[in-house]
């Protein structure tokens, strides 16, 4: 059923893209052109996080990029893109924003693909809010997923987007919806990232949970 529900999403999302091929694909190519380890060959695995901003997503994000020679898409990098050139729907509803950004998604790694054996796929955006559609899109791809969920107070992370300085008032503004649907998602993890400390102690977070990774990815 997801990979059905996937194609829908695709197919709602393209009439507003069509007119605008040539532009998409541009964004798609500069997006792909700063990706990483795109050399390496590594098996279809997407590793997917449940986190409110400020817990730490894209900090822990990078460095298993690093450690793994993984493929780390950032989805707020591409949301700036296409709202750049206007193809992104900000005053759109939730679900014509998200429909927009699992097709991205979607795009960049069908394009991928055909340019690279990597196929180990961090997704740097939090699935909480659309779970099942980012687990759509592994599943299109025949790939496993490893979900990992940061356990972060709210008011830690309000604090780290105040310190951080960066998008400040926006993600203020949203933490409170953000948070809930952190706490209201209901799934299995397959990995608690304790990470109230923050930055400091990544280099005793980190180790095991790569081994928690690499340990996941051979059993399959």
């Amino acid at each position: 059923m997801r990979k059905i529900a996937v194609v829908i999403v695709i197919f709602l999302c393209n009439p507003v893209l069509t007119n605008h091929d040539l532009l998409f694909d541009n964004l798609l190519e500069t997006h792909i052109n700063s990706l990483r380890n795109l050399e390496k060959t590594n098996a279809d695995f997407f590793i997917l996080f449940s986190a409110a901003s400020g817990m730490g997503k894209t900090t822990v994000a990078k460095r298993i990029e690093h450690v793994l020679g993984a493929i780390r898409i950032n989805l707020d990098k591409g949301r700036n893109l296409l709202e750049a050139k206007g193809l992104y729907p900000i005053l759109g509803s939730d679900k014509e924003r998200i429909e927009c950004i699992i097709h991205y998604l979607s795009e960049i790694i069908i394009r991928l693909k055909k340019i690279s054996k990597n196929n180990l796929i961090i997704v740097d955006e939090s699935v909480d809010g659309m779970y099942e559609e980012l687990c759509g899109v592994a599943k299109l791809f025949e790939a496993s997923h490893f979900l990992i969920r940061f356990k972060v107070s709210k008011q830690t992370a309000i604090e780290r987007i105040r310190s951080r300085g960066i998008q400040t008032e926006e993600h203020l503004v949203n933490i409170d919806r953000w948070y809930s649907d952190y706490l209201h998602l209901n799934t299995n993890f397959d990995y608690i990232f304790e990470n109230e400390g923050g930055i400091q102690n990544l280099d005793l977070l980190l180790p095991p949970l790569i081994r928690k990774i690499v340990e996941f990815t051979r059993v399959l």
